[in-house]
């Protein structure tokens, strides 16, 4: 796991056993935790996540934790997730999101997807 901030954002980089459903139920109440509100922008601003998830096992579970977070791109290397994760992902409420890597969407989901967010950019290797 590896966890920095750049520009006043977060960024979290997980592999392998650092994502699984246990480690993001884990971890993610503590990252809520975190300082948001200020920035060297000023005051109001908010702190985002940007994660990068590789070589996962996590599933609809872990990744619906992890999609409390006011997260604002996510590159996905986790084949075990379904098109739930996908609509999960529509439901951000960020006006952008990422998602780029193994992920095995349906292509009905990457279109939910990618209509519910017109700037999402999708770059998406079907994981089957």
């Amino acid at each position: 796991m590896m966890f920095d901030m750049v520009d006043g954002n977060y960024m979290l980089d997980l592999r392998g056993d650092a994502a699984t459903d246990d480690a993001m139920l884990a971890l993610v109440p503590e990252l809520s935790r975190l300082p948001t509100g200020f920035t060297f922008l000023g005051p109001g601003e908010s702190r985002l996540f940007y994660v990068s998830i590789d070589n996962s096992t996590m599933t609809d579970v872990g990744f619906d934790a992890l999609c409390t977070l006011p997260l604002m791109s996510v590159s996905l290397d986790c084949p075990n997730l379904t098109d739930r994760s996908a609509d999960r992902l529509s439901e951000l409420e960020q006006p952008y999101a990422i998602v780029s890597g193994t992920a095995p969407f349906s292509d009905a989901a990457i279109k939910r997807l990618h209509d519910s967010k017109p700037n999402t950019m999708l770059e998406t290797r079907n994981g089957g």
